[in-house]
């Protein structure tokens, strides 16, 4: 059995032989000689140590108990004290003190103590229960204890406290004591177009490049006072391809009490290898000598991560997932036992953009070179000049970011973006086809839905404006024909740009329609012309 040392635990109306009552919630048997542990929590196997036996005395008018005659039970130890003996009115006063300082009703205030008052040894409990397994006992006051070494690596605390057994007839279910730990992880949206952050919520989009906004929060137990140290509290956030975090990224993680709180960061260590962030408490540190920390505190960590170009397109998404370990285990002081969560996600989504270049037939046009933009919100296109002048124009403008350029070849016809936001872009032909007119700048929207609070966060939507479409996040199609050969992702979003060759009809009032006019002139004269020419020829 392991050392038990003493902690700090709880059990103010306790023991009615010292004037506790207790409610009958079961009703009795006919003529029952005993009561029933039991309890319907899976995963737990209680040891039931006997202290007091003793005789119920049942107040009908108010449907509560006391014990009277008490006696030893079979688990009690010490000077004195043999098993079936009257209890000593100062064993009643050394339990009662025991219990003194209780905060949650039941809860051992002094494990110390208990364990020179009681034999808690497992292997000489008195009874064991589990989820299969109900007891009946005699009425008295027990001990409920976990069984040793049971709890480690589960999501679970053990437990220790006091039940008074009151009434023959009734089941008294054992529950743990004290909330476990539990840890949350959340990150921003950002959208660069609009200029908007998203509260902290379970999935966001970003573009390749992008630094991201993550958040961990870490609860404590609701019994963190019965603890004497509490050494083991350890988030490990598991990334997978296609998220990284720099060596200056890791230096400006903070762990704070709370959110943008007191800083602790200078009792824990942070790394960041093989694709996992570890925050763990620095060897020798004592979360229970940490000034400001209780049960009611969190504890909060922030940090930075950046979507790379492995990033998974599409509905896969890149998703991470933080669990925490901590310590779990007041009944020999935080040291050694340890828990640990269910891992929380969170995902981060990334899309494409995929133009085929064509001329007015539907062919596959080659020799054409597209840059990408990505720019703010209410840009207003350029309404003059040539659009060789216009994509110049754009590529100048206040807050426009190059996403990718891809330059002209004489076999490519197809352009692919990938790692786009949510936002607003504009495509720009930065080579034109020999013979061919040079495009338009193309200004769209690519617009996307994902779950903001979700257990497994998904990508809800996906659409884009005209020219492009989106495709159908289940069958991965489009409607478009695809004019070069790819495997398409639910994620994406496709246009066919045709190119028309030739020169370009004149604006009206320029100089072309000077020449037309003179044109036209010329011909009406020559007209009339040769009409009086044949007259005079007939005459």
């Amino acid at each position: 059995m392991k050392g038990i040392k003493k902690i700090l635990a709880l059990a103010l109306a306790m023991v009615m032989a010292f004037g506790l009552t207790a409610t009958n919630v079961f009703a009795d048997a006919e003529d029952p000689t005993t009561a029933t542990i039991s309890t319907n929590t899976e995963g737990h196997t209680y040891k039931v140590f006997q202290i007091f036996t003793g005789d119920p005395e049942v107040n009908d008018a108010t449907n509560s108990a006391t014990l009277t005659n008490l006696k030893y039970g079979a688990n009690t130890k010490g000077t004195g004290r043999t098993v079936g003996n009257a209890v000593s009115q100062t064993d009643i006063e050394a339990l009662k003190s025991i219990s003194a300082t209780a905060v949650n009703v039941d809860d051992v205030a002094d494990l110390a103590a208990m364990n020179d008052f009681v034999e808690i040894d497992d292997t000489k409990a008195f009874k064991t229960v589990t989820i299969d397994s109900s007891q009946e006992v005699p009425t008295g006051y027990y001990l409920i204890k976990d069984l040793d070494d049971s709890q480690d690596t589960h999501d679970a605390s053990y437990t220790l406290y006091l039940m008074a057994v009151l009434k023959n007839g009734e089941t008294y279910v054992i529950t743990p004591k004290g909330d476990k730990p539990s840890v949350e992880k959340k990150v921003k949206d950002i959208n660069d177009s609009e200029g908007t952050t998203t509260g902290w919520q379970d999935s966001a989009d970003y573009d390749i490049g992008d630094e991201i906004p993550y958040k961990l929060t870490g609860t404590l137990p609701s019994n963190f006072a019965n603890y004497a140290t509490y050494k083991t509290y350890t988030f490990t956030d598991t990334f997978i391809r296609g998220l990284t975090m720099s060596n200056a990224q890791v230096e400006d993680v903070t762990v704070t009490i709370d959110e943008d709180g007191t800083s602790i960061k200078d009792n824990f260590n942070v790394t960041f290898t093989n694709n996992i962030l570890t925050v763990s408490l620095k060897e020798g540190v004592d979360l229970k000598k940490v000034t400001g920390l209780d049960a009611t505190k969190k504890i909060v960590v922030k940090y930075n991560a950046t979507l790379t170009k492995d990033a998974t397109i599409g509905k896969e998404g890149n998703p991470n997932k933080v669990d925490l370990t901590y310590s779990n285990n007041p009944n020999v002081g935080g040291d050694g036992d340890f828990g640990k969560t269910p891992e929380d996600k969170v995902i981060v989504f990334t899309y494409k953009a995929v133009v085929d270049k064509i001329d007015k037939d539907g062919n596959a046009l080659t020799g054409a070179g597209f840059t990408l933009y990505k720019v703010p919100a209410g840009i207003t296109m350029p309404a003059s000049g040539t659009n060789v002048e216009k994509n110049a124009a754009i590529a100048i403008m206040p807050g426009v970011n190059v996403v990718k350029t891809i330059e002209a070849t004489a076999t490519n016809s197809q352009f692919s973006f990938e790692g786009l936001d949510d936002g607003t872009y504009v495509l720009c032909e930065t080579t034109t086809p020999t013979g061919y007119n040079t495009m338009e700048p193309l200004k769209f929207v690519i617009n996307a839905t994902h779950s903001v609070e979700a257990a497994e966060p998904v990508l809800l939507t996906l659409s884009a404006t005209e020219p492009f479409t989106a495709n159908n996040l289940e069958s991965a199609t489009v409607s478009k024909t695809n004019k070069s050969s790819h495997n398409r992702v639910s994620g994406e979003a496709y246009a066919e740009i045709v190119n028309n060759s030739g020169a370009e009809l004149p604006e009206t009032g320029g100089i072309g329609t000077t020449i037309f006019y003179a044109i036209g002139s010329v011909l009406v004269v020559g007209a009339g012309i040769l009409l009086i020419s044949k007259k005079r020829m007939f005459n």
